[in-house]
């Protein structure tokens, strides 16, 4: 008997449980079943196999009498339940009626095979399949055949069930038999790896058998049939006529081969000629290929036709099948093939450019056979010109007047048909054209001479001319006196002495056309055509105007500004009339110039170039760069042509800088003009000396310095500048520090001093970071000569100085004793620091000085926040069992930003209220073991609750809680003293009370309750 109590871990040692088992009572067996004595079940043995059956009640199983079977015989075979008489006609043995008929004669073990050969149909084939019926004595019983299955065939092996019939059954004696009877052929190609059918058997009784409760009597037996292939004739499918050409040579094929086919595989068919029939005929076939060929010439003279009787046989001696044949005859018609006349003369000469209807030859054809030759005929035609042709009577003539040169062609090339009205043949015959001499050729011809040319220089390439007949050829020209003259072999050239005035030939496209060429062959031949001399034009450089030009161009010119322009730009001209010009800057000194100034290509208009554009676009005199006269680029001009070759001209441009400003160049330390001052500058401290960063054209007594610059917040004057020196400094500032208004201020006009100093002090201005730290001054330098002014900005930082905090309040704040919490607010929303607002990475850190009796409170070191680190302390609780209060020393430092690190000290008071805690128990459940039936009082065990405060007492009280409480609730629970140590606070007693007995079997094993605690003020479960 266990009593649970509220917790979360189960007891160190729980009780164990015992269980009594109970007496079973005891049932008779059921049907099909026995028990022994002493069985507690009534289906305790299931009766056994078929030879046994129980009856209802049997102690033990019955054996089935001979002749008889166990019944149910459709029931489980281990619960039969009683016996029956055998049918008539059956045999039964071990309590079972055994199969009324029996394939195991021809059908062992279910299986056999049958070879049934194709094409067979309406006869016995197959081994006969017998069977018995045993039960019905010396004669078997009448039984049916049928085929129900078929399996394991080729997919083109199509089988059915009405294909296959059974010869009548024969009994002798105790067996019958019948055999298979083919209704369709089986086809052995489709059928090559067999099938199984399977056949089934049935008993002449057998429906009664099954009317009666005994089911159907029936055998089956799986046949593998092996299907056995038979030779077949040939299927003969061309033995049609033939005809051969007269003459054909021995092995000439004489039409097709014969065409059969195979009924069966595996067997060849082999092809014969019966010569006996066939008259012993001049033909031959191929045994395997049934080519029928020529076995000896004929002529068609000697035979028009010949028959030939034909045997195919289908040999499957190989495979054991035999062999089978079929026969045809054909005739085969002889063709008569004349032979054509034959030409005599095949080859024939002419002279070129001959007359139409000119006599070439003739082909003197004659016929083998004595036959007419009744046509002659060219079969193609000649190209570029199909210059013959060919007569009834074999003449062949001209037909188109031939000029072999002009067509490059001296050979033409016939098919001459020549026909006797029953053959004709073609025969290649070739006519030669000869050549007669010709005159040379020559066309206009057109040549390009420099007019530079000098005298004597073979211009190329050289004349040309030809001769029809390749003869060799000479040149000359006409006048022989002109400008010009050539060699023999077509070279021109100039003749000395002579002079070209190249624009002097400009009306007539600088053409010269004064002279003919004349070509004469070895033969004396001549023939002129007309030379042109197209003269080219020998490109000359340009030239500018002057060698040199000399401008003059202000300082801060903006970047595209014009420096010479119009008449006074540079320019240049070309001797070639055609020319375009293009001018360019080449070089400079410096050379930068070749970026600080740019020229236009056609106008020659000088400009500011982009070269300025890192001076904010206008051009500054830059003083670090050699000049090769004061103030002034040379910059290289170059005059280029578009000729052939580009050719160029040069001239150099002058140009001085003037009205130059003064320059300010601040060092790397100071870049941009930025300076830093410390946090509390002296009066005269100086900034910058400008004259120092400064260059001018002038003397530095020629320069004046000013400056606008801005003030402090406060309104006193910052910095000055000494205007011969340019030095810029922290300015000493007079202050009134009594005024008969009562206020003080600046005596130097930039503040009010109300009614006017009584008393004045001297010093720095007032800088304060927080209101003003940077400051801009514009300090502008002139040229008193040119009054011509540069002004440049100097920033200057303030620096900033580290002030200290300051607590601006000594905090009291109150705490709950014993109770862990924060404590009051943040002590960073007491401290003030100027530094706080100025992003300058100013921050604060707290420290725990003093007061911290017992280490009772944390401080964060972040935002000063307090917090309980020890409730438990002592210290910590409120009167009378404690002080009640605490005097904290706080401490809180920055974090030296621009300065030492300052800090700054506060107290803050801290108040302990009276805050009871609740008692507690050290465990959340507790397990409890009681024996079942132990009488009221026995006690179960003891629990205690702890206080933190010494003077509290506690109480308990126990009550049933979850499926307990609406339950008969047999324990309560008594304060008794002890408990836990060193402060005795009282335990409870867990007792059984009166609301029982506690009876295992009869209650409950399990009870739920929940203890409660309570000291003088509060309590806890």
């Amino acid at each position: 008997m266990c009593c649970m109590l509220s917790g979360h871990a189960p007891p160190r040692h729980p009780l164990p449980h015992f269980y009594l088992p109970l007496p079973l009572p005891s049932l008779p067996p059921i049907a099909g079943y026995y028990c022994p004595q002493g069985s507690t079940s009534n289906t305790a043995y299931a009766c056994g196999g078929p030879d046994k059956y129980c009856p209802s009640g049997s102690g033990s199983p019955v054996s089935v009498d001979p002749g008889y079977f166990s019944t149910p015989a459709t029931g489980p075979a281990t619960t039969r339940t009683g016996q029956a008489l055998c049918p008539s006609g059956r045999t039964c043995a071990g309590g079972v009626i055994l199969p009324g008929i029996d394939l195991s004669l021809d059908c062992p073990n279910g299986v056999m095979s049958m070879i049934i050969p194709e094409s067979t149909t309406g006869v016995s084939v197959g081994t006969p399949l017998e069977y018995t019926t045993p039960g019905t004595g010396a004669t078997a019983m009448g039984a049916s055949y049928s085929v129900v299955s078929f399996s394991k065939q080729d997919a083109t092996c199509a089988l059915s069930q009405a294909m296959f019939g059974w010869s009548p059954v024969s009994i002798v004696g105790t067996v019958g038999v019948s055999s298979v009877v083919m209704a369709s052929p089986l086809v052995y190609a489709n059928c090559q790896n067999g099938f199984t059918m399977g056949v089934s058997v049935v008993r002449a009784d057998s429906a009664s058998s099954a009317a009666s409760g005994y089911g159907p009597i029936a055998a089956t037996c799986q046949v593998a049939v092996t299907v056995l292939q038979v030779a077949k004739p040939p299927v003969i499918t061309d033995c049609n006529d033939r005809a051969v050409n007269e003459r054909s040579v021995a092995g000439t094929s004489v039409g097709l081969p014969l065409g059969a086919t195979n009924p069966n595989i595996g067997t060849s068919l082999l092809y014969f000629i019966n010569y006996t029939l066939s008259n012993n005929a001049p033909a031959s076939v191929g045994m395997c290929d049934g080519q029928i060929r020529v076995l000896r010439p004929f002529r068609w003279q000697d035979v028009q036709s010949f028959r030939v009787f034909l045997t195919i046989v289908n040999e499957g001696s190989a495979i054991g099948i035999g062999s089978s044949s079929a026969t045809c005859a054909l005739t085969v018609f002889v063709r008569q093939v004349p032979q054509p006349p034959v030409l005599g003369v095949t080859v024939f000469y002419i002279a070129e450019l001959k007359d139409v209807g000119t006599l070439v030859g003739n082909v003197m054809a004659t016929d083998p056979n004595n036959f007419t030759i009744v046509s002659y005929s060219f079969v193609n035609r000649e190209t570029p010109l199909d210059a013959f042709t060919i007569l009834p009577d074999g003449n062949i003539t001209v037909a188109a007047r031939v000029d072999s040169l002009a067509l490059l062609k001296n050979l033409w090339t016939y098919s001459v048909n020549a026909s006797n009205g029953l053959a004709s043949a073609l025969t290649t015959v070739q006519i030669n054209v000869l050549p007669v001499p010709r005159p040379p050729v020559v066309y206009a011809q057109t040549i390009t001479v420099r007019e530079d040319i000098a005298a004597g220089v073979l211009i190329t390439p050289g004349l040309t001319a030809t001769h029809p007949q390749l003869l060799n050829l000479s040149f000359a020209l006409t006048p022989p006196d002109g400008l010009f003259n050539v060699t023999q072999d077509g070279f021109v050239f100039r003749r000395p002495g002579t002079v070209i005035d190249y624009y002097s030939y400009e009306p007539s496209g600088f053409k010269i056309t004064a002279q003919t060429i004349q070509v004469t062959d070895t033969l004396g031949q001549t023939t002129a055509a007309a030379l042109t001399v197209q003269l080219l034009e020998v490109n000359k450089p340009p030239v500018f105007g002057f060698f040199s030009y000399n401008y003059t161009v202000d300082e801060l010119t903006p970047f595209g500004s014009l420096v010479a322009s119009g008449a006074a730009a540079p320019h240049a001209t070309d001797p070639n009339h055609g020319d375009g010009l293009a001018m360019r800057i080449v070089g400079a000194d410096p050379a930068i110039g070749n970026r600080t100034f740019a020229i236009e290509p056609a106008s020659g208009e000088i400009s500011i170039g982009a070269a300025v554009s890192v001076t904010g676009g206008v051009l500054m005199y830059d003083r670090s760069l050699t000049f090769p006269r004061p103030f002034t680029f040379r910059v290289d001009l170059q005059v280029r042509d578009n000729g052939n070759p580009v050719l160029t001209g040069a001239a150099v441009a002058w140009i001085r800088i003037v009205n130059i400003k003064p320059r300010v160049a601040f060092p790397p330390a100071h870049a941009g003009g930025v300076y830093n001052l410390p946090g509390a500058p002296a009066a005269g401290l100086s900034v910058e000396n400008m004259s120092a960063l400064t260059w001018a054209p002038v003397p530095s007594s020629s320069l004046r310095w000013s400056m606008v610059a801005d003030g402090t917040a406060e309104g006193d004057t910052a910095f000055v500048i000494d205007p011969a020196t340019g030095e810029v400094s922290v300015a000493n500032i007079t202050y009134c520090i009594t005024s008969g208004g009562g206020g003080g201020g600046p005596a130097n006009g930039t503040g009010s001093g109300g009614g006017g100093c009584t008393a004045t002090a001297s010093g720095p201005p007032r800088f304060n970071y927080n209101t003003r730290s940077v400051y801009t001054c514009a300090v502008t330098v002139t040229n008193l000569q040119d009054s011509t002014a540069t002004t440049s900005t100097l920033t200057i930082y303030l620096a900033h100085v580290n002030r200290p905090p300051t607590f601006t309040a000594n905090p009291t704040f109150f705490a709950k004793a014993s109770e862990n919490a924060t404590i009051g607010s943040p002590l960073l929303r007491y401290v003030a620091d100027p530094d706080l607002a100025l992003n300058v990475g100013e921050n604060m850190t707290f420290a725990l000085l003093g007061g911290n009796t017992d280490g009772t409170f944390a401080l964060n070191p972040v935002t000063g926040e307090l917090s309980v680190a020890f409730a438990f302390a002592n210290a910590f609780r409120a009167p009378p069992n404690g002080p009640g209060w605490f005097n904290l020393s706080i401490g809180v430092t920055d974090a030296g930003k621009d300065g030492p690190a300052y800090s700054a000290r506060c107290w803050v008071y801290i108040n302990v209220t009276d805050n009871n805690v609740r008692p507690w128990f050290a465990a959340p459940q507790y397990r409890l073991s009681v024996q079942e039936l132990v009488p009221v009082g026995t006690m179960l065990g003891y629990v205690f609750g702890t206080d933190l405060e010494d003077s509290q007492h506690l109480t308990y009280a126990l009550s049933p809680r979850g499926g307990s409480v609406n339950l008969a609730f047999p324990f309560n629970a008594t304060t008794v003293a002890g408990g836990a140590t060193p402060v005795a606070h009282n335990r409870a007693m867990i007792l059984t009370a009166s609301d029982g007995p506690l009876d295992w079997n009869a209650l409950y094993k399990y009870y739920n309750a929940t203890l409660t605690a309570c000291d003088d003020r509060e309590c806890d479960s």
